[in-house]
């Protein structure tokens, strides 16, 4: 079909694109999302979220595993010195001026604050975490493990890395891993990384087309999520059960939660069709 795409590797154009549209919606999710909070539009903040969040993380890590190239010695040298350096440096930046900006403020529990600011006031001091990355530095970790991680786990059966890795990441819920290195996200999204690098390895790409067709199809799946969105927010679903950035017994209101794995199954398979 002259209408669609998908044999061959894509154009620089076409990934840029992709790149450019997840990166829009995560930088419009980071900014609505403490204002909305601020006037209390909790609903509309959790709908925002479990509609459009489910579309850029697994898009973007799938184009990152599609990107990455086979690591030598240099090149792994290379993305250390770079990450370590940038890590460094922007969570020292960023904790000094957070603690400068905010450390007056009476509410400690807000988005801007949470886990960010090293005192407030003048003997008030909280628990900052140096190792617990700011906001989305967690992700530059978390690259630079996936790629290390990605040649290691290519030794099991290649046709049973994907559903092996979605299972360890299901698993990752049950364990203390955390914000720590953000571990826990390195886990669960491991398996859009993996899809994204064999499917370099094939030489393909996820079929483009453009037809009346497709446009309805993508349409339908938009209203589709937007109907399970609100479903969520009628329900009072927490959206951070999307971000999987913390184990499930801290997202599970008393605590005990053995249903958080098929939780994150369900989770996984809603960011599959809205993303893909």
């Amino acid at each position: 079909d002259e209408n669609c795409r998908g044999a061959y590797p894509p154009q620089h154009a076409d990934v840029d694109l992709h790149k450019f549209a997840m990166v829009s919606l995560m930088a419009m999710g980071h900014f609505v999302q403490p204002y909305l909070e601020a006037y209390d539009s909790e609903r509309m903040v959790t709908f925002i979220m479990w509609w459009l969040g489910a579309i850029p993380m697994p898009t973007f890590v799938f184009i990152s595993g599609y990107l990455s190239r086979p690591s030598t010695v240099q090149r792994a040298r290379t993305l250390f010195n770079n990450v370590v350096f940038q890590y460094l440096l922007f969570q020292l930046l960023y904790g000094v001026w957070y603690t400068l900006a905010y450390r007056t403020l009476s509410d400690r529990d807000g988005y801007m604050t949470r886990g960010w600011v090293a005192w407030y006031g003048k003997f008030t001091r909280l628990s900052w975490g140096f190792w617990d990355p700011f906001a989305h530095l967690w992700y530059l970790f978390c690259l630079m493990n996936w790629r290390f991680t990605y040649e290691h786990v290519m030794m099991l059966r290649r046709e049973a890395v994907v559903p092996i890795m979605f299972l360890v990441g299901i698993l990752a819920g049950y364990t203390d891993a955390s914000h720590f290195f953000s571990l826990q996200r390195f886990l669960a999204y491991f398996p859009w990384f993996v899809a994204g690098a064999q499917m370099n390895e094939a030489g393909r790409w996820l079929p483009v087309c453009r037809n009346w067709a497709h446009a309805l199809f993508a349409a339908g799946v938009l209203l589709l999520g937007a109907g399970v969105a609100a479903a969520c927010t009628w329900r009072e679903t927490r959206y951070s059960w999307m971000f999987m950035a913390r184990p499930y017994k801290d997202v599970c209101e008393d605590g005990h939660c053995w249903y958080g794995g098929f939780a994150r199954l369900a989770v996984y398979a809603y960011q599959s069709s809205m993303a893909l």
